[in-house]
């Protein structure tokens, strides 16, 4: 699991808005990579802090709200601005977030999203560590941590429907509790 730091060097490395987007919401809300591709800007409630995850682009088919941080929403916005409004691409309710780049009718693929982690690890000299799913870990373990999002809160905001699953999540990732460690924030706290 990497620690906040790590998370914020390689947010910090990444220079493509539409990445960055994608990889800020999986970090700060806990979207799969599936969901964050089929995200319409109607799903952004930017004056309530959430997102709406549609049934039929979650995992388990059922919908569900999740948090909105600050940080997340700024991060979307410039990445709107340099995809859409730059270019004189209309957007509304319905528009994706992060369509194709050969027709904005249809989603990005989540392995044109993944496969790009690689090439950002690299440029730092990291050897391969962090997949999208990575981001969903440590929005989970970071936020329970630092932010002490209750159990139940965090499992909502996965979309799991039961807290077992979401125990596995923490389990795996909070054993250097034992050594007192400890994180300084979640992403609100991140320069990028």
């Amino acid at each position: 699991m990497p620690t906040h730091e790590e998370v914020e060097k390689l947010l910090s490395s990444i220079d493509d808005p539409e990445l960055l987007a994608a990889f800020c919401i999986m970090y700060g809300s806990g979207l799969r990579i599936s969901e964050v591709c089929r995200l319409v800007f109607g799903d952004i409630l930017a004056t309530a802090g959430l997102i709406d995850v549609r049934p039929g682009t979650t995992k388990n088919r059922h919908e569900r709200r999740t948090v909105l941080p600050d940080k997340v929403l700024e991060v979307i916005k410039r990445y709107a601005v340099s995809r859409f409004v730059r270019h004189g691409i209309p957007i509304n309710r319905e528009s994706l977030l992060f369509p194709s780049t050969t027709d904005l009718t249809k989603p990005v693929s989540p392995w044109t999203i993944g496969s790009r982690i690689r090439d950002y690890e690299a440029r730092l000299g990291w050897e391969h560590r962090f997949t999208c799913h990575t981001f969903r870990r440590a929005f989970a373990t970071h936020n329970y941590i630092d932010k002490n999002m209750t159990l139940e809160e965090i499992s909502a905001a996965l979309g799991h429907r039961d807290v077992d699953v979401t125990k596995i999540y923490l389990k795996r990732n909070c054993l250097w509790l034992q050594q007192g460690n400890h994180w300084n924030n979640a992403i609100d706290s991140m320069n990028i």
